[in-house]
């Protein structure tokens, strides 16, 4: 659950493991301890209380089934209720002192309110729901799996709590949330940690699991959701674990240098678009007009973050948008996509290398992929991966060159780990061409393979409609 959004780092993060301590801290009778985290965990955004509010709900349903050891059900009452309170009042004077945008409205229920709702889209959401997002109810699936053999539902109090903020989100106006996507799963984390928090303190002591199958339970809950995730998305999960098994240097300078670059751009760029990787970084010196949405055309360069969770719409905004010079900044994965080369002065500060945009993403150099003045080096017979995106519905044509034949190399159309398309070179041409369609729904992307150990060098790759 945390590996999802880790990869997009949010204060909201916050907000479970306070939650948890919160909850620690109610059913171990430290009342102080309590406030104190309900205080920091209300302090983190302003629906935060609500969600204590609800992690709080069982414990006094516990309390008002007679459960031994817990808070009187005045202090509890206290508690849910003043979670609740911080969240409104927070909630109050951001409308009345800052602005008058109503998120809830805007984000979750629409204007008029679940509009958007219908049968056909209420059951692709459901079904997306299924088929990805394993990591939510994978954890889910086990618990039940737990009370049933324990005969006892008060293990699945947890997953009750989160079910209005689950609703709330499946229903809402915005995909992003519809999809749990990000961090938007964060509540869940709670969820599972009741396991835990439920059968070592409130479960009867006569019926508690010994200590060493209890802690074996809890891993297991907590590993189904890894296990979901990379049943889904297994790169999340190895390239996260990859990050923290290995570090990896990024160069501060060229970042900085790359901020001025676009805060200093005049009009050399033009009417340059940002991705939220980007606009984080440079926040003081851009517009939130400049931020890049789905669909735009209004647009002369693109600047991004080559691993960006909106990668898909955006390098099929690349070839939408005809951005066919990207430059990349050395000892980053920062990238900036235009129409025509852009003139030298531009990054004279900054190393930076050339790579064609159907390369922007997807690339990854190593010690058999690299980049050098006369395009990408290929060894050990390396496989080069590029991603086109979402592309509109329509012909397509995708020629790769090289810059000698060799006569083992192809090139394959790949969508949902399906090759729809491939070719090969032939009699040492030193061009690919490769034609496909595009249905609009899926996404695609490009696969160059070389079955020699020598070098394979690609020069260019253009991808033409019609």
């Amino acid at each position: 659950m945390v590996i999802v959004f880790i990869a997009s780092p949010h204060y909201e993060a916050m907000i479970p493991g306070l939650t948890c301590l919160v909850l620690v801290a109610v059913v171990s009778n430290r009342t102080r301890l309590a406030w104190a985290c309900l205080m920091l965990t209300a302090a983190v955004r302003e629906d935060a209380g609500f969600h204590v509010a609800l992690a709080l709900l069982p414990v006094l349903a516990l309390q008002l089934r007679g459960a031994d050891m817990l808070p009187s059900r005045r202090w509890l009452i206290r508690m849910v209720v003043a979670a609740a309170m911080a969240s409104v009042i927070a909630m109050a004077v951001q409308r009345l002192a800052f602005h008058s945008v109503s998120m809830i409205r805007h984000v979750y229920i629409g204007d008029p309110a679940f509009a958007h709702v219908t049968w056909d889209a209420f059951a692709e959401r459901v079904s997306h729901f299924v088929a990805e997002r394993q990591f939510i109810y994978y954890p889910l699936l086990v618990t039940i799996g737990i009370a049933v053999v324990r005969r006892d539902p008060g293990y699945l109090l947890g997953w009750v709590s989160t079910l209005p903020w689950f609703i709330l989100n499946l229903l809402a106006v915005d995909p992003e949330k519809s999809a749990f996507n990000a961090y938007t799963g964060f509540p869940f984390v709670v969820s599972m940690y009741w396991v835990y928090l439920y059968g070592s303190r409130l479960v009867p002591a006569l019926r508690r699991m010994p200590p060493l199958i209890l802690h074996g339970v809890f891993a297991l809950v907590c590993t189904s959701s890894t296990a979901g995730l990379y049943v889904t998305i297994p790169s999340t999960v190895t390239f996260t674990v990859k990050e923290m098994a290995f570090h990896r240097s990024k160069d501060r300078a060229a970042v900085h240098g790359f901020v001025d670059v676009l805060s200093a751009r005049g009009s050399a760029l033009g009417r340059l678009r940002i991705d939220p990787s980007v606009a984080a970084l440079a926040l003081e010196s851009l517009r939130f007009e400049d931020l890049w949405q789905p669909g735009m055309t209004d647009l002369d360069s693109l600047a991004f973050h080559r691993n960006a969770w909106l990668s898909d719409g955006l390098a099929a905004q690349l070839f939408m948008s005809r951005l066919n010079a990207c430059t990349s900044i050395a000892g980053t994965l920062l990238m900036v996509c235009t129409r025509a080369q852009p003139p030298p002065e531009i990054f004279a500060a900054l190393s930076t290398k050339s790579i064609p945009p159907v390369f922007a993403f997807g690339l990854r150099e190593g010690r058999d992929t690299s980049i050098d003045a006369r395009g990408i080096v290929l060894r050990h017979r390396a496989t080069l991966t590029g991603l086109l995106g979402s592309l509109p519905p329509g012909s397509y044509h995708l020629t790769v060159s090289l810059l000698a034949g060799v006569n083992d190399a192809s090139v394959e159309i790949v969508a949902a780990n399906e090759v729809v398309a491939s070719a090969s070179t032939t009699n040492d041409s030193t061009e690919i061409t490769v034609d496909f369609v595009a249905d609009g729904k899926r996404s695609f992307a490009c696969r160059v393979r070389s079955r020699a150990m020598s070098e394979l060098i690609v020069v260019t790759a253009r991808l033409r409609e019609g």
